[in-house]
Parts: C-alpha cells; sequence; structure tokens
C-alpha cells in the first residue's frame, strides 16, 4: 500500500474508537493543447483525471477546450467551448467520446463558456457577433441542440456565464473594447426569464477587463481580469475586483513584492470560505483574498499556474501549473503544498473542472 500522505489525513474519534479518513480529492476536466510527434500537427483534448487514482484518461477534440457545463439529469453529458473562435462540442464523459460538434450561426463566434439551464432542457451559449463585437446568448434545445433563441449580454465580448438562484439569473462578464473604446467592460445580470437586465457591475479602472467570475455561498462576487486590449497582454497589471452585497466592486491592492507578479490576465478563481483564490500564469503567482475584508490573505508563487478549484471533499486547493503540466494541492489555510505527486502532461488548459 501507497504511503498516505499526513496532511490528506482527517482523524475522527469517536468514544475508544479512532477512524482514519482518507480525502477524496475528486476527477478533474480540462483542455490540454499538443502537437502528433510523428505529423507535428496540433493535437487537442478533453482530460479527465481522477486524481485519487492518479489516473488520465483523453477525448480527443478538433480545439482546445476552455469552458465546460454538464448537463443537470444526464451527467454524462457535457458540452464544451472555445475561447474566441468557432469550436464548440458535446462530450460523453462516460464513453470518453466527441458526441458531434455544436455549430455556430454565420458571422459568430464562440468566446470560452455557456451553462446549461437548471432543469437540462436548453443550453446557453456565450458569443460574440464578429461584425461589431456585440454579446450575445444562444440559446439552444438540449434534444437535438437547435438553436431556438437569444438574447444579448448588455455588453461587448463576452466570457464567462454562471448561473446564480438556482438558474434562474444569469452572471455574465463582458469584456469591452480596446482601451479608449467606449464600449465598457462589466459584469451584467440577467433574468433568464424574462432575458431583462437586473444589473450592470463596471469598474473604477479602465485598464482592465471583465473576464472570469467566483461567487460566494452569501452571493459575494470577485471579478478577476486581463489587461484591457491594446496594452501589452503579458506585462500589464492583472485585474482583481472583490464586491459584498451591492456595494461598488473593490480593485484588490497589496504589498508591492506581490502585486508586481499580478501581471497579465488574472485567469482563474474560486471562491471558498470567504476566500478568493486567483492565478496569473505570466506573473507566477496564486494570491489569496479575504472577500470581506478585502485584502491579500498570502500567496503562492510556482510555474504558470492556471486552473484552480478546490477537492471534492473540500480538503484542499486543487491547482494545474508548470510548462508540462500538472496538478498540485495547496493547503486551504497555509496556501503551501501538501506533499502528494501527481503525473505530468495532463490539464494544460486555463481552468480545471470538477466532475461531483
Amino acid at each position: 500500500m501507497s504511503e498516505i500522505a499526513p496532511a490528506l489525513v482527517r482523524r475522527v474519534t469517536s468514544h475508544r474508537l479512532t477512524l482514519i479518513a482518507v480525502a477524496e480529492l475528486g476527477t478533474f476536466v480540462g483542455g490540454t493543447a499538443g502537437s502528433d510527434p510523428t505529423t507535428g500537427r496540433a493535437v487537442h483534448s478533453l482530460d479527465i483525471v481522477d486524481l485519487d487514482q492518479d489516473a488520465l484518461t483523453r477525448i480527443s477534440v478538433d480545439f482546445l477546450p476552455h469552458g465546460f457545463t454538464r448537463k443537470p439529469g444526464a451527467p454524462h453529458l457535457a458540452a464544451i467551448f472555445e475561447k474566441r473562435g468557432p469550436g464548440a462540442a458535446l462530450v460523453d464523459l462516460t464513453a470518453r467520446r466527441r458526441l458531434g460538434a455544436l455549430t455556430a450561426k454565420p458571422g459568430r463566434h464562440y468566446y470560452g463558456h455557456g451553462v446549461y439551464s437548471h432543469s437540462g432542457d436548453q443550453l446557453f451559449v456565450v458569443e460574440t457577433e464578429l461584425d461589431t463585437g456585440a454579446g450575445l446568448l444562444s440559446v439552444r434545445e438540449t434534444e437535438g441542440y437547435r438553436e431556438v433563441d437569444s438574447f444579448p449580454t448588455y455588453g461587448d465580448r463576452p466570457h464567462d456565464c454562471v448561473p446564480i438562484d438556482d438558474g434562474k439569473v444569469l452572471v455574465i462578464t463582458n469584456g469591452g473594447g480596446a482601451l479608449g473604446d467606449p464600449s465598457e467592460p462589466c459584469v451584467s445580470y440577467v433574468d433568464v426569464a424574462s432575458r431583462k437586465l437586473l444589473e450592470r457591475v463596471c469598474f473604477s479602472d479602465p485598464k482592465i477587463n471583465a473576464g472570469h467570475i467566483g461567487i460566494g455561498a452569501d452571493g459575494s462576487l470577485a471579478v478577476v481580469s486581463a489587461p484591457r486590449d491594446g496594452l501589452p497582454a503579458e506585462t500589464s497589471a492583472g485585474g482583481i475586483n472583490l464586491r459584498t452585497g451591492k456595494r461598488k466592486p473593490e480593485r484588490m491592492r497589496g504589498p508591492a513584492s506581490v502585486m508586481a507578479k499580478v501581471v497579465g490576465e488574472s485567469l482563474s478563481v474560486v471562491v471558498h470560505d470567504g476566500v478568493a483564490a486567483v492565478t496569473n500564469p505570466f506573473g507566477g503567482i496564486v494570491t489569496f483574498w479575504s472577500v470581506a475584508k478585502k485584502k491579500l490573505l498570502g500567496a503562492y508563487e510556482c510555474e504558470s499556474p492556471r486552473g484552480i478549484e478546490l477537492a471534492r471533499d473540500r480538503s484542499a486547493y486543487v491547482l494545474s501549473f508548470g510548462k508540462h503540466a500538472s496538478v498540485v494541492l495547496l493547503d486551504l489555510h497555509t496556501f503551501t503544498p501538501l506533499p502528494r505527486a501527481f503525473g505530468a502532461a495532463r490539464l494544460a488548459g486555463s481552468h480545471i473542472f470538477p466532475l461531483l
């Protein structure tokens, strides 16, 4: 039997009996891109990684998967989406195969994310009109996946889309135009039934866009951003904005030694127990912020951190990172790595998603 890492063991004492419970890390999915060693052609896959077994399987696709959403009531089915491109597909997670493409209408591209409705009878997909940059959510029924409707995201160049209130409201990021363009980055709260805009949240800094969203159990909002189009993408400051209640979002600041590494895109975010964890691949840093106090709690430095999520049993953060694409576990309180190693060459895309 392999040795169990001490930090991944919890002792539960009941009267005279002591039980040892091993953490359940869970299975995660994410995109990977590479090249065929014999032909040199680009190859892409949706990686499925069981961290408890350190086992990898792959579903071959023809684009780099960015966003991922599972169908309620049929959790073996999922939709995946390309970032800024025409690629989207349905996959069968049990059979480990691609089922078919989702084709956007002419003049549109997918912009990275989508989400099934709470009932699973509709799929909302983030798209952009290529000639104007206007954002829309296309609506597909989930039998034949025909587009049956669309409605605006109330901004330009949208990206992330997260449901709240049992799917009654969609929270959508709009990246906006290039620096100096009147189209502002913002976060839109849209009522699904009426398609009406409920609230539009903007930022104080015009040099960042609106990228990805983390939402706390209390409705608090974390928005992570890349530098606005027109600025150097890898060296300009990334953005982290936190919001509690209906207050104006606050741009996070910290020690110069830390903020100097919060450059390029602030990429992935997860909010847990009042803490927002944010990755910055170009700066090689993961930062951890108190949502309530709007202050830096800690940081972890590594090569190219990308996707971050929670282990299935909420025992640790799961972080994808590195040139050779692997995973590390981080302690929830100290933000330091836990002593468990995983195989490389997996989960090399922007995000990781848990299979619950």
